[in-house]
């Protein structure tokens, strides 16, 4: 029987059908390239009735595909062009991974093939997000140790999310991490501060400077 073949329903209603009918195993069989991850990926809508069902029966949020993305990396990463609804819909969907798919905070210390949420999001310049992960109790000042992968994620090894904030030049969240607490001068694995890090980019004049009023160090 096929759960798949009638346009007039959706997802989210195909998805409870074939639950249903099967049982849940189906949503993580396929390795990084589940369900959740289809969803997460689609560039044309965002279907978050679907995707919650998914969650709420087990979907596996932190499953890495062959690229080194999860379900709930792809999410922070997703486009929304500063338009309140997408930035919304995006934000709902991450708490429901978080909340009801029990996707960690941080990032698995058994996983170091990826990074935290929170990282991510600094990176990204999706504060809403970031308002949510400090909020909830994410560390502002997780390290990412990220040796050998630096180079495909743009990840200096010893990165915490405020140094991934200046690498990325995103004024907002580096914002928000000075208002959460987050240390000023921690260095990298290169001995560089986040300061040392605005002062030698070209375009992040205005963040040198508010790191400098929140008494940051060069070194």
């Amino acid at each position: 029987m096929s759960f798949w073949s009638s346009e007039s329903l959706s997802e989210a209603t195909k998805f409870r059908e074939r639950i249903a009918a099967e049982g849940t195993g189906w949503i993580n069989a396929a390795r990084g390239k589940t369900p959740l991850m289809r969803l997460c990926k689609c560039d044309t809508y965002l279907d978050v009735d679907a995707i919650e069902v998914l969650v709420e029966n087990g979907a596996d949020c932190v499953a890495m595909d062959d690229y080194g993305d999860t379900p709930l990396l792809t999410m922070i990463q997703r486009f929304d062009d500063g338009r309140p609804d997408l930035v919304a819909s995006n934000l709902k969907v991450v708490k429901c991974m978080i909340e009801k798919g029990n996707a960690p905070l941080q990032r698995p210390e058994d996983n170091p093939d990826t990074v935290g949420p929170l990282f991510v999001a600094a990176e990204y310049g999706r504060t809403e997000i970031m308002a949510y992960l400090i909020q909830r109790g994410a560390n502002v000042d997780a390290p990412e140790f990220k040796a050998e992968c630096a180079e495909d994620l743009e990840v200096p090894p010893k990165c915490t999310p405020l140094h991934g904030a200046v690498e990325q030049e995103q004024l907002e969240s580096v914002k928000v991490l000075i208002a959460a607490g987050a240390k000023l001068n921690e260095k990298d694995k290169e001995g560089r501060t986040p300061l040392a890090i605005a002062l030698s980019r070209r375009h992040a004049a205005e963040i040198a400077q508010v790191l400098r009023a929140a008494g940051a160090l060069e070194n």
